[in-house]
């Protein structure tokens, strides 16, 4: 156990290194820039056109905290995507995986390395994105308790990446070289087809928890279909999503490392 403690730490130090190159560094910005640019767009776009539209003004204030969850949650998904099904193909791509494979704890030192890696690029990635979407529109549409939505937007953010790294990298383990589609696929059935039905099926999904939080934490800022939504999934306290996202989260690190300790795979030289 030691070992592979010893070598997820040293992985996740070296997947660090690994990044701060000038190519991943732009991508990381690009992300980080796209919900910032979008909001600026959208609050200072009616305000170009014609500087006497209050009703415009009023509208995007008031789905202004919406429009900044959308946006990020699209750039925190998406930088998880980028790192974390990739997680075993990578290796077997650098032809390092035999290396890895034959040390002592090797297979699960990776895996949890890598997980690491990606929890913390994709959390680093979003909370840098929501700073600078907050302080938009902060500083054009003076934002109600600006302090307490940023710390429960962090707080379900933490939450998100830490879940969907591990249903990423329990993906990575399984399908290879078709992860990142297949991880993809899991986000548009599961987490918004799925997690929109009102049905028990909508219970396993991590979305639904992590929306339900949201609105405990910051407040209704969905589209106004509060009454629909509340009839439709009656609200649980929220230790009880706390709880859900910890053994969903939980169960897939636990699948990919039986996963990945007990599969056989196929090098490039061996296929």
């Amino acid at each position: 156990m030691i070992n592979w403690i010893i070598g997820s730490i040293a992985t996740f130090q070296f997947e660090l290194s690994r990044s701060l190159t000038p190519q991943r560094l732009s991508v990381s910005a690009l992300l980080i820039m796209f919900p910032a640019v979008m909001m600026l767009l959208l609050i200072r776009g009616p305000q170009m056109v014609n500087a006497h539209l209050p009703e415009a003004i009023a509208t995007v204030h008031a789905f202004s905290t919406f429009a900044i969850v959308f946006l990020v949650s699209m750039v925190c998904i998406l930088t998880l995507l980028l790192w974390a099904p990739a997680n075993i193909y990578s290796e077997l791509e650098g032809k390092g995986w035999g290396f890895l494979a034959s040390r002592p704890g090797g297979r699960l030192s990776t895996y949890f390395g890598k997980y690491f890696t990606a929890f913390l690029v994709s959390f680093v990635v979003s909370v840098v994105s929501l700073s600078l979407c907050m302080a938009i529109v902060n500083h054009y549409l003076s934002i109600k308790d600006p302090g307490q939505k940023w710390i429960s937007l962090v707080g379900i953010y933490f939450l998100a990446c830490a879940v969907y790294a591990a249903i990423f990298s329990m993906i990575g383990t399984i399908f290879i070289k078709r992860a990142m589609v297949v991880s993809a696929a899991y986000v548009l059935l599961s987490d918004i087809f799925l997690a929109l039905l009102p049905a028990v099926v909508n219970k396993f999904t991590v979305s639904l928890h992590l929306r339900t939080l949201g609105i405990s934490w910051l407040g209704w800022f969905l589209p106004d279909v509060q009454h629909e939504f509340e009839s439709a999934f009656p609200p649980w306290p929220d230790p009880w999503h706390l709880a859900a996202l910890a053994i969903i989260g939980g169960t897939c690190l636990l699948v990919g490392a039986i996963v990945v300790t007990s599969r056989q795979y196929a090098t490039t030289d061996q296929t």
